[in-house]
């Protein structure tokens, strides 16, 4: 009988992440700060003597399937989104891998061939990593990439700015779904494993220089930091915004993960909501969710025009 991986974790995928004001606080009192300053990026740039720029990000998360080959896919496409949503191309990986002892060797090696497998096919290398024993089974991938030009960075937007999302939203809905009743949505699994690099070199094309990627803190989560990087506010249209086909269904049913739930209470202090927006359409917008798109700030592009960033306001973020 194949193992049900979702049901060995609390949560799928990104909604196990630190809610976003734990975080951010914990972040905000490191020696770090005071040592090198901190911006909200996806990754961190690396100067080197030569001129080089290295990106460096890790990425660690819960299943979101149930097959691990799939899982580990969707995994390595999740960790090298943060170098794409930078401008920057993954050159290297390294295996993060924890599994429970009563767990069939094989499941390991389906995971590990399916995050080497994506990265074969996306031009990053994978050398070596590190393997643990754990409660729960986790999967990620350190990866080091090369920034070329300007990059895309959180704090580089300016009023004016289109912003436009790259994929659907409520794929973390829909893996809610899948760990409760076993079958998840082929639309979820096939948006999951979309890579970001086509819309990376799209933005830069275009002359963007601002970008995150759609992760645990949900689309309401990253333009808030946008936002707040950036001394802007973040306009969108609730009916603006592309959502996976039965997604909203599912949510409307309660297929919420904890995750969301912290993204919701977190924003309600951020966030202005204007008209009559309804608790799905809200929960959905804060949706946590694992390997989602690119929001760009920038010129008009190829994607879904969602809103636009204006001069800064009393809150980061105004949903219409």
């Amino acid at each position: 009988m194949a193992v049900r991986l979702t049901q060995r974790s609390s949560g799928a995928g990104c909604a196990v992440k630190f809610p976003p004001d734990a975080l951010f606080d914990l972040i905000s009192s490191s020696p770090l700060v005071d040592q090198v300053g901190w911006v909200f990026d996806d990754s961190a740039i690396i100067g080197l003597d030569s001129g080089l720029q290295l990106l460096h990000s890790v990425d660690l998360v819960t299943p979101m399937v149930d097959d691990p080959y799939l899982w580990g896919q969707i995994t390595a496409n999740h960790a090298l989104s943060d170098i794409y949503a930078m401008g920057g191309i993954p050159i290297s990986a390294a295996n993060l891998l924890g599994l429970p002892r009563d767990l069939d060797p094989t499941i390991a090696r389906d995971v590990l061939r399916g995050g080497l497998d994506f990265c074969r096919a996306a031009g990053c290398q994978v050398r070596g990593g590190h393997t643990f024993f754990d409660e729960e089974p986790k999967f990620g991938l350190s990866v080091i990439g090369l920034l070329t030009g300007f990059g895309l960075r959180l704090n580089a937007g300016k009023p004016g700015d289109r912003l436009t999302l790259t994929k659907p939203i409520g794929a973390g809905v829909l893996t809610t779904y899948g760990s409760a009743t076993g079958n998840i949505a082929p639309e979820a699994v096939e948006s999951m494993l979309a890579s970001n690099e086509g819309a990376m070199r799209l933005a830069l094309a275009s002359g963007a220089r601002c970008a995150t990627d759609v992760t645990g803190f949900g689309l309401i989560g990253q333009l808030i930091q946008v936002a707040r990087q950036s001394g802007v506010t973040a306009v969108i249209g609730s009916d603006s915004v592309p959502l996976i086909p039965t997604a909203y269904d599912v949510a409307s049913q309660g297929y919420v993960s904890g995750g969301t739930m912290r993204n919701y209470n977190w924003a309600r202090d951020q966030v202005h909501w204007e008209g009559e927006i309804s608790e799905t359409t809200r929960l959905l917008l804060c949706d946590s969710q694992a390997a989602g798109g690119l929001i760009v700030a920038g010129p008009a592009m190829a994607g879904w025009h969602i809103g636009d960033l204006i001069a800064s306001t009393d809150k980061p973020v105004l949903v219409r």
